[in-house]
């Protein structure tokens, strides 16, 4: 299990890969009061998910 709380994750690039900022196989995400701002990949600008479950609250995903 992976979690956030109160963090922002802004203008990350994952140029050949997936999930600018958080790239997740298999895995919990939780993330509370956290920001995902102009993050860019291939898939997934800010998170990418394969197998997994995310779970966000009070948290905003804007421009990725």
């Amino acid at each position: 299990m992976v979690s956030a709380s109160t963090c922002v994750f802004e203008g990350n690039v994952a140029e050949a890969a997936n999930g600018g900022a958080l790239w997740l196989s298999a895995s919990v995400f939780t993330a509370s009061d956290t920001s995902f701002v102009s993050n860019s990949a291939q898939l997934g600008g800010a998170v990418f998910a394969s197998s997994s479950a995310v779970y966000m609250t009070r948290s905003t995903v804007s421009h990725n």
